[in-house]
């Protein structure tokens, strides 16, 4: 098993694989060649189909900043490694190539080099199944945080609270941002909406909005392109900071007990 930062990504949404892996894979190949003169960005496959629906071309734009970029939607579909194909291309003022990578948007954020076997993710849990992190537990007398805590780096809990931040962050600009979702389809934000009683309503109507108002709020910054955890995914998102953020309120929980619960989520998923 990988670590849990494979699973829980920080950045844009609206889709882990099309906005929040090609926004990395930018910012990768931009430390690669961060001189040169133009940059050539192709998208293949699925990125070039539904890319523009995704801001795909949009937060490729941003990482790239004020530099000279093309991008380029392919529609080359033949023989591709992955339906999410991407090639970088750096040159200098004379147009002559100072480097390539071929990278993968593989899903939920992650990235792979073509021909970089390096960066793939290590194992960092000894486990295939949750049979055997049960087995472990129970022989080790450990529970499901201590688990992760075993095997993770030093500085997990660091990351996990950081991770937590920007799930409440999420809802709380979710809650206040109203208007219109990017799209042709006009939809308009219902957090907002969801976020006060319209008529009078009993302790299980409060908690249901509650918990919709929040997941709502998540998934409408998702799509809006906002700051957002996947959780695996971006279209995924809204859940489990819903959720978590709905029992610390009600159950008067400290953030430490949302560091653990982010830590069992992650070893389950």
């Amino acid at each position: 098993m990988e670590s849990l930062r494979e699973l829980y990504k920080i950045g844009f949404g609206p889709s882990s694989s099309h906005t929040m892996g090609p926004s990395f894979a930018s910012n990768y190949f931009l430390n690669l060649y961060p001189n040169a003169y133009r940059y050539e960005v192709v998208l293949s496959g699925s990125l070039s189909l539904t890319g523009r629906g995704h801001l795909t071309d949009v937060k490729i734009r941003e990482s790239f900043a004020d530099r000279k970029l093309e991008i380029i939607f392919s529609r080359n579909f033949e023989n591709l490694p992955h339906p999410n194909t991407m090639d970088f291309f750096a040159y200098d003022e004379k147009d002559a190539i100072l480097g390539h990578r071929r990278i993968l948007s593989v899903g939920g954020g992650s990235i792979r080099i073509v021909g970089d076997d390096e960066r793939k993710p290590k194992q960092v849990y000894p486990f295939a199944d949750f049979s055997q992190i049960k087995e472990y537990a129970e022989t080790h007398h450990l529970t499901l945080p201590e688990i992760v805590y075993q095997f993770e780096d030093a500085n997990i809990k660091d990351y996990l609270m950081q991770v937590w931040v920007t799930m409440v962050h999420a809802i709380d600009r979710g809650i206040t941002n109203q208007g219109i979702l990017p799209g042709s389809l006009k939809i308009s934000r219902k957090a907002p909406t969801l976020s006060h009683p319209i008529l009078p309503e009993n302790d299980v109507a409060k908690y249901t909005r509650t918990v919709m108002c929040y997941a709502y709020a998540a998934a409408e910054e998702n799509a809006s392109g906002g700051i957002i955890v996947t959780a695996p995914t971006c279209g995924s998102g809204g859940i489990i900071p819903a959720v978590l953020r709905f029992l610390k309120e009600t159950k008067n929980l400290d953030n430490s007990k949302m560091i653990d619960a982010l830590a069992v989520a992650s070893l389950i998923g």
